[in-house]
């Protein structure tokens, strides 16, 4: 999908993504599974530093409200957990 792990610490992780034309759905926008998927990504990444080695974790809900769309003009976006 073309997003990046840029930062990790205990309790914190951050991953960047620029939207382009390959993310887009056919309504001519960037989906917003781009979104989710960065959030879920940052949000159990930063889990996953508290954790002891070989303990497991599962996302239970999250929930995403899009106030602007995405599009390839956007530039680069980060999603912090």
């Amino acid at each position: 999908m073309g997003f990046f792990l840029k930062e990790v610490k205990p309790g914190y992780a951050s991953f960047t993504c620029t939207p382009s034309f390959e993310h887009y759905n056919p309504i001519g926008s960037v989906h917003g599974g781009l979104a989710g998927t960065l959030l879920d990504s940052c949000m159990s990444c930063a889990v996953q530093t508290l954790l002891a080695a070989g303990q497991g974790y599962t996302t239970l809900e999250y929930r995403v409200h899009l106030v602007r769309g995405m599009t390839d003009k956007t530039g680069e976006v980060r999603a912090e957990g």
